[in-house]
């Protein structure tokens, strides 16, 4: 096999081994993570917060969940008050996780909602059905007009195998999205 490699990058352009090495080692990525919509409803007590959200799974990604290996997804939520001459005012600070994986035995994808609940499915479209709608009770938070509202969902990768985290320097497991809205707009 080195005699034919060899061969090979004595009769072609250096240039050319370049540029397929280049191709064939392109990164791939976990996934990405889509935020649909932030909508905020209120009745007669309470505030909500209702955050709709896609994944979608590489095929690194899904073979990792197939064979077992949890993924757990971590969203954090803040909401706080603009205050033109001092620090922002926090008013709301809330993480939810939820980690998806295989049960071998079972021969069911399982859905954890912050290691408390959970949900055993056949496959993994219905997972991603059930992950749309994430509520967060706010209480009786009133909002003004100048309060913002952080959003992060991100793969916990302190939760990975060890194997997976080796490479510091490797991204193909960082998925990630930020998101600021004010009140204002949700309205």
């Amino acid at each position: 096999m080195m005699v034919f490699i060899i061969a090979y990058l004595k009769k072609t352009n250096f240039l050319k081994v370049f540029l397929l090495l280049c191709f064939f080692s392109q990164q791939t990525v976990a996934g990405e993570i889509f935020i649909k919509d932030i909508t905020f409803k209120k009745n007669e007590k309470n505030s909500y917060l209702i955050l709709n959200h896609e994944i979608n799974f590489s095929g690194d990604a899904l073979l990792a969940i197939n064979k077992g290996i949890p993924i757990s997804i971590r969203i954090n939520l803040q909401i706080k008050e603009k205050n033109k001459f001092w620090f922002d005012k926090k008013l709301f600070d809330e993480d939810k996780s939820y980690q998806l994986r295989y049960r071998n035995l079972l021969n069911k994808y399982q859905l954890s909602f912050n290691e408390a609940n959970t949900i055993y499915f056949d496959n993994i479209d219905d997972i991603k059905s059930n992950l749309y709608n994430l509520e967060w009770n706010l209480g009786e938070l009133n909002l003004s007009d100048s309060a913002e509202i952080y959003l992060i969902i991100e793969l916990d990768q302190s939760k990975l195998p060890k194997p997976l985290l080796i490479n510091l320097n490797d991204d193909s497991w960082d998925m990630k999205v930020e998101t600021t809205k004010f009140y204002r707009e949700l309205l």
